[in-house]
Parts: C-alpha cells; structure tokens; sequence
C-alpha cells in the first residue's frame, strides 16, 4: 500500500505499508520527499520506519531515446548501535541487496512491458 499525494514535490509525505520476509508483519514507513529534479533525482528520508537513519537518493540518468539508467543510493543505520552494526554487517546489508535488485528486476519488467 502506497499513499500520498502523487506526482510528488519536495515536501511531500508518503506512507508506505511494506512486508519485508523475514519479518511477518507489514512496516509502516512514513517519508517525506526531500528533494526533487524532474526526470533526474528524488530523495526521500524516512520520517518513520524501522531504521534509525534512512536517506534514499532515486538518481536516473537519460541513456537515450527510451532508456533511463536508475541507479539507488542509500544512507542507513540500524537501530540499538554496535548491535545494529553487528546485525547489519552479518545479515542486513546482504537483506538491503537482494530487496533493491528484486526491485530493479522488477522496475525493468514494468517498462519493459513483462
């Protein structure tokens, strides 16, 4: 479930009920649109979620007629400090990975019309 008024301007806050295995339950995530350019980059920072620091940069870059590169950047930290770093390095960031390329896979598919 995706909520909040779209298209979006910085400013904007959206609400997000995400299901992340291997956790049973759906998070709420609330994040507000930090900064916009149109066609080139969005930045949301999470105001709520699960983690302590959340600031996600959406960059896309024309590649030509029809082709976009999109490429995710990411500044995060766990909650609970060195058991955070702990449980990032074992098992987190390895977590993070697989959910962003699932989701680029995914991305390609809808343009691609799959």
């Amino acid at each position: 479930m995706i909520d909040g008024d779209f298209p979006v301007s910085e400013g904007s806050i959206v609400t997000l009920k995400v299901r992340q295995p291997p956790i049973p339950i759906a998070q709420t995530w609330v994040v507000r649109i930090d900064e916009l350019r149109p066609g080139r980059l969005v930045v949301d920072v999470a105001e709520k979620s699960p983690f302590a620091r959340w600031r996600h940069e959406h960059r896309f870059e024309p590649l030509g007629p029809d082709r976009t590169l999109m490429t995710d950047y990411i500044e995060y930290a766990l909650p609970f400090g060195p058991f955070g770093r702990l449980v990032d390095r074992l098992f987190g960031r390895r977590q993070l990975d697989s959910m962003f390329t699932t989701r680029h896979a995914r991305t390609r598919a809808h343009f691609d019309g799959d």
